[in-house]
């Protein structure tokens, strides 16, 4: 499987249509990027909310 980057994760979260990667990890450092990037309190519950999804998964 593809490692997952936040290029990957930014523009569309087509992460969610690739599969869930392996580890956590990478997901949430570039979701952590991207709340930094977007600064948008919105932006922010919506990556969180991703997130929880992700860890429930895996």
């Amino acid at each position: 499987m593809k490692r997952i980057t936040s290029n990957d994760i930014i523009p569309g979260f087509q992460f969610m249509h690739a599969g869930i990667p392996a580890t956590v990890k990478h997901v949430s450092d570039g979701f952590a990027r991207f709340i930094s990037d977007d600064g948008s309190e919105a932006g922010s519950i919506a990556v969180i909310a991703l997130v929880n999804m992700a860890n429930r998964t895996i």
